[in-house]
């Protein structure tokens, strides 16, 4: 402490405190929420002769003495100053300690703010750059400022900032099981049988293990009201892509995640239940149909295309959301999930590769011996003659060529600057995006016009009745044979055998055509596609433009062919090539019923 006495005259100290001030921010200036951020008492900064520089607050002044009162996080130090011991004295800026007070909003790495917090931070910095123009704060306040408007501008947007990540509600959901999952492989890890009931080890450490298994649980739980609450909003903005982005993370997290982890945890004490049998599985496909329904209504997805749309013979197929699979489809079948799929426009051939278009290629490789076109692991001096060619009846020109395999689809594709349609692409051909079972509808292939098993039968019979005479002549007159059809394929532009021509078929006007033209994708000839086939392969697909495994042993197989059962005709049916005959071409009784059909993929604007 320094003592003496001193004369300063009081007015040369207001003096000096108030030039030094001149025109600066004051106390009264600022809102209640700024002041709370300075100093209880305006502050003062004193440089003695000697060098030394004290920061305080004014506890008296007189003519003789000024009494300075320095407070640090420690200790608190009174100081009485001689005039003639100083050589400058100034006020504190009150906006440098609004910029100081300010410097304690940050935002979290790893987490958001309250709603408040947000508001208060904008409303602070905002009012520090509106009074304190020029102040070297000015740059730092701003880049804060945008920072926190962003981060409440995703708030505002129902993101949730998770594990330093904004994510969407079911996303971020979905983000904090895994993090409540992590912690609770970390603890088992280190806890030895710490996930039985029967655990003695550490008590409080089995504590906190159960207590975030029922969080982690309530997590799960949250979901279904969340999707609730957001979908409606998000479908009443038009905003599909974050609706199905959320729908398609609720569903991975349901099925990979919350199944698995309930059976694991044994739910209720009970290790072992299967706790499918107790849930609701209805759920998502319900909210799928709903967002689909209100995409479809709002006219996605359905864009006519470019004025060149009939290239070649090719159709084009609009890009857009659509949902894959079979609907009913149970857990273990490999169309389940229900899954939306988003995939960029193409083109599509409106018909099956004919016999006469695949000779042309078999004729250029045998007469130029051209292996340009062929898949790397095609065997070399590859045969690709169609097996089909060897057998009656599937050897027409204008027939699909059937009894070649998936190499043999590869390289002509290729050879046609084409290529094989993916899973996604051949499925949205196919049924478009009202999740239609058959390319035409739900209509029945008994009563449709399709080269498939039952639809033939079924012909066969119309026309037998149309060509028996309703009353017998003679008492013995034994009627007409039974009208059959030939089990072989039909011509790739035709929609019924040249045998029902003269038939009325007035009441069968349902055609093998999917709604946007393309012809025989359930019946006639089943067909190759590029991708892999992997069973489980909808649980891990992306939504946007899935295109398979990277790899496997087996390519897919799509539609029904002159020969399959019913379930094979239908839009969402996939097989795989696993067996002998399948990878040639053939069916399991060793016939011939696979061929393929083109696709080309644009470069359009989404």
């Amino acid at each position: 402490m320094t003592t003496g006495v001193v004369r300063l005259p009081v007015f040369l100290l207001v003096f000096l405190i108030a030039a030094a001030a001149g025109g600066d921010l004051t106390r009264e200036d600022l809102s209640p929420n700024a002041q709370r951020l300075l100093p209880k008492e305006d502050l003062v900064e004193v440089k003695m002769k000697n060098g030394e520089v004290i920061i305080g607050s004014v506890v008296s002044e007189t003519e003789d003495l000024l009494v300075l009162r320095e407070k640090t996080k420690t200790i608190t130090r009174h100081h009485e100053l001689k005039p003639e011991e100083v050589e400058s004295l100034e006020r504190i800026d009150i906006a440098g300690y609004f910029a100081k007070g300010l410097a304690r909003f940050k935002l979290n790495p790893k987490k958001s703010l309250s709603v408040e917090n947000y508001d208060l931070a904008i409303d602070l910095f905002t009012e520090f750059l509106e009074k304190s123009p020029g102040h070297a704060y000015e740059a730092t306040a701003r880049r804060r400022l945008a920072a926190f408007n962003q981060e409440k501008q995703n708030l505002d947007r129902g993101l949730k900032k998770v594990d330093g990540a904004w994510l969407a509600p079911i996303q971020a959901a979905v983000r904090q099981f895994e993090v409540y999952s992590s912690m609770l492989a970390d603890m088992a890890g280190k806890y030895s049988g710490i996930d039985q009931k029967n655990y003695s080890g550490n008590r409080k450490a089995k504590q906190f293990y159960d207590r975030m298994i029922i969080d982690r649980r309530d997590v799960a739980r949250s979901l279904p009201k969340l999707m609730n609450e957001r979908l409606p909003q998000l479908l009443e903005d038009g905003n599909f892509d974050e609706a199905i982005n959320e729908i398609a993370a609720f569903q991975y997290f349901w099925m990979s995640k919350v199944v698995d982890s309930e059976r694991s945890d044994g739910r209720g004490g009970n290790q072992g239940v299967d706790v499918l049998q107790d849930m609701d599985l209805e759920y998502i496909p319900r909210k799928q149909n709903l967002i689909i329904d209100a995409y479809n209504a709002a006219g996605m997805g359905a864009d006519s295309g470019p004025k060149t749309a009939d290239d070649d013979g090719m159709i084009y197929i609009p890009g857009g959301y659509f949902l894959m699979g079979s609907e009913g489809a149970s857990i273990g079948a490999d169309t389940f999930p229900y899954h939306f799929v988003y995939v960029a426009p193409f083109m599509i051939s409106k018909y099956e590769v004919t016999n006469a278009e695949y000779r042309e290629f078999v004729d250029h490789v045998k007469k130029t011996g051209d292996s340009s076109m062929e898949h790397p692991d095609a065997p070399p001096l590859k045969n690709h003659e169609a097996e089909g060619w060897s057998k009656s009846g599937l050897s027409s020109d204008d027939q699909p060529v059937v009894g070649v395999d998936w190499y043999d689809a590869y390289a002509y594709a290729t050879w046609k600057n084409l290529r094989l349609p993916t899973e996604a692409e051949w499925e949205r051909a196919a049924r478009s995006g009202d999740g239609r079972t058959y390319p035409w509808g739900s209509t029945a292939l008994s009563k449709t016009l399709s080269n498939t098993t039952d639809s033939r039968t079924a012909l066969a019979a119309e026309i037998t009745r149309q060509e028996t005479p309703k009353e017998k002549k003679k008492k013995n007159d034994v009627p007409p044979p039974k009208v059959t059809l030939p089990t072989t394929t039909w011509a790739v532009t035709a929609t019924i055998p040249s045998r029902a021509e003269m038939a009325d078929l007035s009441l069968w006007s349902t055609r093998d055509e999917s709604p946007y033209g393309v012809m025989h994708m359930a019946g006639n000839a089943a067909e190759w596609i590029a991708d892999w086939y992997q069973s489980d392969y909808y649980f891990t697909a992306p939504v946007r433009n899935p295109a398979g495994p990277s790899s496997g042993d087996a390519h897919v197989i799509r539609g029904g062919s002159y020969l399959s059962p019913a379930e094979t005709s239908t839009t969402y049916h996939r097989r795989s090539s696993s067996t002998k005959e399948l990878t040639k071409g053939l069916n399991k009784e060793g016939h011939p019923t696979i061929g393929f059909r083109c696709t080309k993929s644009l470069n359009l604007a989404r």
